[in-house]
This record gives C-alpha cells, sequence and structure tokens, in this order.
C-alpha cells in the first residue's frame, strides 16, 4: 500500500504554524537579549556611580583637613542654568591621598625650635625627616607657616621634631601638619570634561557617562542652628563670611547626572527635561535611548566645626 504524502495545503499550513511559532520564539529572544543589555548597562551604571559617588563625599568630608580657618577650605564655581559646576577642595589630604596625612600634636610646651609631640609610631601618619610643615594652634590659627623638619628624634611616646625656624614656640594643644602643595596649596577640582561627559578629579578621569555635576551649599543663615533644604541652599559662596563656616551648620549638596554607556535598543526614557539645581537639562529624542539617574547627597566637613 502506497503511503499517503502531504497536501500543498497542509503543508502551507504546517509552514505558517512553523513560522507563527519561530516568530514567537525569536521575538522572546530578542527581547531577552534587550533586556540583558537593558539589566548590564544599568547595573554598570549604578556601580559605577555609586563607588564614584561615595568617594566624592569622602573628599567633602576631608576639606579642611590642616587648614587654618582663615583660609577658604573650598572654592566653586557656578555653571549658571546652561553649564555644570566646578568645586575645589583644600586640604592636607583627602580619601585616596590619606596616607599622605601626616600629623602630630604637640603635647607639652615647645620652644627652641623643638616641637614634644604625640609619638603615633605609625610611618603612615608620623611627620618624617625633611617634610615640610605648619603649626595651627587648638583653635585653627596658624601659627608657623612652610617649616622643614631637620630632625627627628623618638623617647618613649614623644616624637621630637627639630624645624628651621629656632624661634618656633607651640603650646600643648597645637598640631603640626604635613604640606602636600597638589592638595593643600593647589586642591582638589572636581569638573566636569562636556566634550566627553567625563566627570575629572584635577585631571584624571573620575566618572565616565556624566551629563551633569551641580553643587549646592547649605548655610544657616538665620543662626537658628538648623539648615533649611528649601529656603538655606545657594548656588554660590557669596555672601557667606569665612569664620561663619567654622561657627554655624554648613553643607554641601552634590548631584550627579549620569547615564548608560551606550543607548539601550528598545528603550525611551521617560522624561523630556531634567531640572537639577539651578539647570534645566531638555533630553533630545536621540539621546532617550540611555537610561539615566541622578545621585544627590548632603555632606557636611567635618573639618569646619570649629
Amino acid at each position: 500500500m502506497m503511503k499517503k504524502g502531504l497536501t500543498l495545503v497542509e503543508l502551507l499550513v504546517s509552514l505558517t504554524i512553523f513560522g507563527i511559532i519561530l516568530a514567537a520564539i525569536l521575538s522572546i529572544y530578542f527581547y531577552q537579549q534587550r533586556r540583558a543589555v537593558y539589566v548590564q548597562e544599568t547595573s554598570i551604571m549604578q556601580t559605577d556611580a555609586q563607588v564614584a559617588f561615595e568617594l566624592i563625599k569622602r573628599d567633602i568630608m576631608h576639606s579642611g583637613l590642616g587648614l587654618p580657618s582663615n583660609q577658604w577650605p573650598i572654592s566653586g564655581i557656578n555653571g549658571g542654568t546652561n553649564s555644570p559646576d566646578e568645586i575645589t577642595l583644600y586640604g592636607a589630604a583627602f580619601f585616596t591621598e590619606l596616607e599622605n596625612a601626616r600629623w602630630n600634636p604637640v603635647i607639652r610646651l615647645s620652644t627652641g625650635g623643638v616641637l614634644i609631640c604625640k609619638n603615633w609610631g605609625d610611618t603612615t601618619r608620623d611627620i618624617r625627616l625633611g617634610d615640610t610643615i605648619v603649626i595651627l594652634s587648638q583653635y585653627k590659627n596658624l601659627l608657623y607657616d612652610s617649616l622643614v623638619v631637620t630632625n627627628v628624634g623618638v623617647a618613649g611616646n614623644e616624637r621630637i621634631i627639630t624645624v628651621n625656624n629656632p624661634n618656633v614656640r607651640a603650646n600643648a594643644g597645637s598640631f603640626a601638619f604635613r604640606v602636600n602643595s597638589n592638595t593643600y596649596v593647589n586642591g582638589v577640582r572636581y569638573w566636569l570634561d562636556t566634550n566627553n561627559d567625563i566627570l575629572m578629579r584635577n585631571n584624571q578621569i573620575f566618572l565616565e557617562n556624566v551629563e551633569d555635576f551641580q553643587i549646592a551649599y547649605g548655610f544657616d543663615w538665620d543662626g537658628d542652628s538648623i539648615i533649611d533644604t528649601t529656603t538655606e541652599y545657594t548656588h554660590t559662596l557669596s555672601g557667606i563670611n569665612l569664620s561663619d563656616i567654622y561657627s554655624r551648620p554648613f553643607m554641601i549638596r552634590v548631584t550627579i547626572l549620569t547615564r548608560t554607556g551606550k543607548g539601550i535598543t528598545g528603550f525611551e526614557y521617560p522624561f523630556d527635561s531634567l531640572r537639577i539645581e539651578d539647570r534645566l537639562i531638555n533630553i533630545i529624542p536621540e539621546e532617550k535611548r540611555f537610561q539615566r539617574i541622578v545621585l544627590r547627597g548632603i555632606v557636611s566637613p567635618r573639618n569646619l566645626r570649629g
């Protein structure tokens, strides 16, 4: 008996069903591919941004370390409505340079250019031979500037530091700080390279794929010991006296707008614009393929508390 084959109609129906099933499978596959790319890109963006954000907050916390109270520990440039902001921080050392933050407190009256200090017994903290140092009073007044250490001795818990000025005199409670010109004099500058969407730390790449960087300053203008987040934040330091940031609450608000490293097929950012502090950013249609997050935090520089 001969076997009966498929008719043309049956073949066409089979091919149609197979095509529908294949199309469904491919649709699911490509959806999962797009979803995987979205998850990967978003995860990378969030991880990198969070790490960078924590680092810049730690740098702000260390601003003013070893600086006299008559020297501004920060300076800033407000980009206004059309450009990102900048901030420069000054201090003996910041988070990534903490191994250079060498300092010793004076523990008893010191005269004749010889400082009797607390000895940490730690090479990463103790002032060494050849260091350039400054001496601050317990009230952060600058007593001596640009002293060079010519001799270092250790006697028990005391570190005996001789400097190149025999007239130096310091009371107990004073502090000797090693001066690093890179951070103490020139500062650490955060600024946005708008041509490449890169947040820079001085001349080094700090965080890529950044669309905006904004700074605001919170200050207790009315003297009630509280900073009102709606009325007492300003985008410049204008009008704030240097002495007041050591006697009244002072905070810095940082905002970073970051996005995925590449556009995501099938994704559309839901907003046409974003307001970041005093800047309005319009998002053109071809830029909507990028996912974005806004990171914002308020930091209190702990060295500015008198």
